[in-house]
């Protein structure tokens, strides 16, 4: 690899891939709208999928914000991993650039299966209102056959790339700090966010293995919200943008140092402490 500058057509590639991002987490909180177009559900013990019930009113613009969600995640994640690619294919990588193996290409995977099985959670809405319905309607027709499963599964697969996107994503971000990482404000709002999403959303996921949980639409609107805030300070803070560039700070060392590494000189000794 050379010590070549990144090419300006590349970063313009990461400022497009966030734009994407911030507007596909911007999308993917639809149900800050079902107070004006949907205002009958209970939003206490509604899933945030009812409002897209093909029967339900207003179900068109829910299910579309979902599918825009999908598209721009999905494609913002390629051209960030043909990013990636060209530059290293390319030899314009520089050497303080991470590899993309380990936890970005699990990150990268977990982004896209996310945006992948949103879009499909768009084409497969859920069938019926259970926050509605009773025990046994709920266990009945429509509410239970192929179109319902294939909505489970596809809000399964979208939940868990999230997570594992949202876990990888972190860690990188903790490398990236280095040994420092407990020392900066920012590090801390993404674990913070991170840890409420995984929460949230591992109460929904039981949620819809146990009916009857308190504060089931609450919460899930919680874990949604918490992912979109985490990706959009990622396109909007520095650290986050490098991290989606590639970068990757050795230790806690500065650029500098990094790059005289890289080019093969010897770091200048630090000058002995006057007395």
């Amino acid at each position: 690899m050379t010590t070549k500058t990144v090419p300006a057509s590349c970063r313009r590639t990461i400022v497009f891939a966030s734009l994407l991002l911030f507007f596909g987490a911007l999308a993917y909180n639809n149900w800050a709208l079902s107070p004006t177009y949907n205002p009958e559900l209970p939003a206490a013990s509604a899933f945030v999928s009812e409002y897209s019930v093909p029967s339900e009113p207003h179900s068109a613009i829910f299910r579309g914000m979902d599918a825009a969600s999908g598209v721009l995640v999905a494609i913002a994640t390629l051209m960030v991993g043909a990013h990636r690619h060209l530059l290293r294919v390319s030899g314009r990588v520089t050497r303080y650039m991470a590899p993309p193996e380990g936890w970005s290409i699990l990150a990268w995977l977990g982004a896209l299966l996310f945006g992948i099985a949103t879009l499909a959670d768009a084409i497969f809405p859920m069938t019926c209102t259970l926050s509605t319905l009773s025990p046994a309607e709920a266990a009945a027709p429509p509410c239970v056959g192929p179109l319902a499963s294939a909505h489970d599964i596809t809000s399964t697969l979208a939940g868990a790339g999230a997570i594992i996107a949202l876990v990888a994503t972190t860690l990188l971000l903790g490398r990236y700090y280095g040994k420092s990482w407990h020392r900066a404000p920012m590090m801390w709002a993404f674990i913070l966010l991170a840890l409420c999403h995984v929460v949230s959303a591992s109460y929904t996921f039981v949620a819809a293995l146990m009916p009857g949980l308190p504060f089931l639409g609450y919460v899930q609107r919680l874990s949604i919200a918490a992912l979109s805030l985490w990706a959009i300070l990622m396109v909007l803070t520095p650290t986050g943008r490098a991290l989606l560039e590639g970068r990757h700070r050795v230790a806690s060392q500065s650029l500098s140092h990094v790059l005289i590494r890289a080019t093969g000189q010897t770091a200048p000794s630090p000058e002995p402490a006057r007395t």
